[in-house]
């Protein structure tokens, strides 16, 4: 909506949306310790007030209470301890960001790993962003550092600098199987040096 506009409900769809967010509520006379207000425990959860709304409809969050000091949608009270356990639930594997600190790379050569299909990856919608992420297995990190070891990595491991070592290995005839033009980065099969 641009400026100057406003957005217009039937009332009776606001008094019926009301309604079923209260129906989920049990009567309280005081706020309880973790407890908060819808705005509140979004503001504290990261997240909206239409996703607490939508967790209270679907009957995911169990412990609301309607505080009986105040009316309407300002009464409803959720256990933010709660809120945050189902929003933040557990995602399995590490983001792409984190796999390219362990593999001692930047996230630009990381990304082009996962985009050529040398690192497995899915994409998921993270629990508190709500944006895509990239996520990858721990065990598609271990694999690829136990087959690959990357020029930069191996130069520094060596104390030297990584373009004279690219050619004392390339006079040995080692190349790298991943190379910078593809990757941003130079990968070799820890085969190939043994």
């Amino acid at each position: 909506m641009g400026a100057g506009h406003r957005a217009y409900f039937d009332r009776a769809d606001l008094d019926l949306f009301l309604a079923r967010l209260l129906s989920r509520a049990v009567a309280a006379q005081d706020i309880a310790p973790s407890m908060a207000d819808i705005t509140a425990a979004a503001r504290a959860s990261q997240c909206s007030g239409a996703d607490v709304a939508r967790l209270i409809l679907d009957g995911r969050l169990r412990r609301v209470e309607r505080l009986l000091t105040k009316q309407g949608y300002g009464s409803l009270l959720v256990d933010t301890d709660e809120l945050k356990s189902l929003l933040y639930a557990p995602v399995a594997g590490i983001s792409l960001s984190v796999a390219a600190r362990r593999l001692k790379i930047c996230s630009k050569v990381a990304r082009r790993l996962v985009a050529l299909g040398d690192l497995a990856s899915r994409e998921i919608i993270h629990p508190v962003t709500r944006r895509p992420a990239t996520m990858v297995d721990e065990s598609e990190i271990e694999a690829f550092s136990r087959r690959y070891v990357g020029l930069t990595d191996l130069a520094r491991r060596r104390r030297v600098l990584p373009a004279d070592l690219r050619r004392v290995l390339a006079e040995e005839g080692v190349h790298p199987a991943l190379g910078p033009k593809d990757y941003g980065a130079s990968f070799y099969e820890r085969s190939d040096l043994a």
